[in-house]
């Protein structure tokens, strides 16, 4: 049986998630927001297709962390595959 990101019950803390969703700042954002509070201090965020091809991922992934007192940064990157942490 297949379902979407945000169907998905997670009941424990997350350490690392991938966010690889349809490519439209719409649905990173959904996905993402829908396993925030789950997310523990120093967890790891991957998103898949941070490049400029799929501007949506580039401007959400942007938006966590370029405004004042990010809670995300960025610990790395590699080709098209970016990683923050959370600090707060």
């Amino acid at each position: 049986m297949r379902t979407v990101a945000t169907e998905t019950r997670i009941d424990v803390p997350i350490s690392l998630i991938l966010i690889d969703a349809m490519h439209l700042f719409k649905n990173v954002s959904e996905d993402f927001r829908h396993f925030e509070k789950s997310i523990i201090p120093k967890g790891m965020l991957a998103f898949h297709d941070y490049r400029e091809e799929f501007p949506g991922v580039v401007k959400f992934v942007n938006s966590l962390m370029h405004v004042r007192n990010a809670p995300y940064r960025k610990i790395h990157q590699a080709h098209s595959l970016i990683v923050l942490e959370r600090v707060s």
